[in-house]
């Protein structure tokens, strides 16, 4: 946008708890190569202290002392405590309302980091590392992907917004050649149709996976129309029909058992009865 539509970001103090990156090594860099005010950031992990959780009690002290406008956990994972699992809900939920309710109180904006699991056959919203609930109790969920053909450039997506407008997808590289590492936008980068899906680092499974998904598409409109007027196909005819529409027989039988059941009709003394399936009424 042009520097008069530019928004003067607010200032105040950011409260980092991050339990992957060396703070002198990698995010102090990081930072400076931002132009960060490094005056206005903080971590808060001590080599000789327990580790903090989400719901730790020395929370409320740090938070009425440091008095942050931005906490960030990195990654959740870390922080979530080893008493609960963060696969179930019901123990996922008490947490988050927790710290979520500290936020409130000190009136302080709050980004939790989440990873991935490796299942690409899965849609990214439900890729998230955990209980669903980390995503359900987000007001806004954002994904960070590479860019499927600019391996140096990496594209933000917002997933998920309740509170503002949608914000269209951004990409942007790490430039480290003035020795510390700036993110800077990569305006040369074609974004256009990118999906979170495409900028996994998997664009072969993802490929994969688009065609399964189409071939389901057109495997169910086939189905549709052999038993439209028929109350019963041939197996032999099936499979005949998968095969010449390029639809794999794992595929289009997901699809037909939504549609018919199996009908085994044996053997005669010469030559087999073909089995058959019987539209489901």
């Amino acid at each position: 946008m042009p520097p008069e539509q530019w928004v003067t970001p607010a200032k105040g103090i950011t409260l980092f708890f991050n339990a992957e990156d060396p703070v002198d090594s990698t995010l102090k860099p990081r930072l400076r190569g931002c132009n960060a005010d490094m005056s206005n950031i903080m971590t808060a992990e001590t080599d000789n202290a327990a580790p903090y959780t989400l719901t730790d009690p020395r929370l409320p002290k740090l938070f009425e002392a440091v008095k942050p406008q931005l906490v960030i956990f990195d990654p959740i994972q870390s922080y979530i405590g080893a008493d609960i699992d963060m696969h179930r809900a019901n123990q996922t939920r008490p947490v988050l309302a927790h710290i979520n309710a500290l936020a409130a109180q000190y009136g302080f904006a709050l980004v939790i980091v989440c990873h991935i699991n490796k299942m690409s056959t899965q849609d990214i919203s439900e890729r998230i590392l955990g209980s669903q609930d980390i995503r359900g109790a987000a007001r806004s969920a954002l994904f960070l992907g590479l860019h499927p053909d600019r391996p140096d450039t990496k594209v933000l997506f917002q997933m998920k917004n309740n509170l503002a407008e949608w914000g269209d997808p951004l990409a942007f590289r790490i430039d480290d050649s003035g020795g510390t590492a700036a993110f800077v936008p990569d305006p040369f980068a074609d974004i256009t149709g990118l999906t979170p899906d495409r900028c996994t680092g998997n664009a072969g499974r993802v490929k994969a996976n688009e065609k399964r998904r189409t071939d389901k598409s057109r495997a169910d409109e086939l189905i549709k129309g052999l038993f439209k007027d028929r109350n019963t196909v041939t197996l032999g005819e099936l499979k005949s029909i998968a095969e010449e529409n390029g639809i794999s027989w794992s595929v289009f039988y997901k699809v037909l058992i939504e549609y018919a059941r199996y009908r085994k009709v044996g053997f005669s003394n010469a030559t087999p009865n073909e089995d058959y399936y019987e539209k489901i009424s």
